[in-house]
């Protein structure tokens, strides 16, 4: 099933966006709404860990807002590395435009579009 997914260097922006979203939520065990908050300016990538900070929507302790760290570590296999798939959409990141000229998350965006959470993942 997986190496049927191709090349991740090679994918379309859609593609290597939904690829990335799936294998997050399957690495991370990160839902839709927890992808759609992070804080891709907290995202550091540091000796093959891939390191994000989820905003927690609407809480706030001491006045300030809840982040939840998420560590997801590289895996041998391209295909089914988040990490590899960032660094990826890194490269591609100048292609991802926000709908009505709003800032979101370029994953979100992509993967899911404005409202809607994804059905199933795009190549199985």
């Amino acid at each position: 099933m997986f190496p049927d997914w191709g090349n991740t260097a090679e994918d379309s922006d859609k593609n290597l966006t939904l690829n990335h979203t799936w294998l997050l939520a399957v690495t991370g065990f990160l839902r839709a709404s927890d992808i759609h908050r992070i804080d891709d300016s907290k995202r550091v990538i540091a000796q093959g860990i891939l390191n994000l900070a989820i905003v927690a929507a609407n809480e706030k302790r001491k006045g300030r807002p809840i982040i939840r760290p998420c560590q997801i570590s590289r895996n041998t296999d391209q295909i089914l590395c988040p990490v590899y798939t960032y660094e990826t959409i890194e490269i591609h990141k100048g292609s991802f435009e926000a709908p009505h000229g709003r800032q979101h998350n370029p994953l979100y965006t992509l993967a899911f579009g404005a409202d809607k959470p994804p059905t199933e993942h795009p190549n199985t």
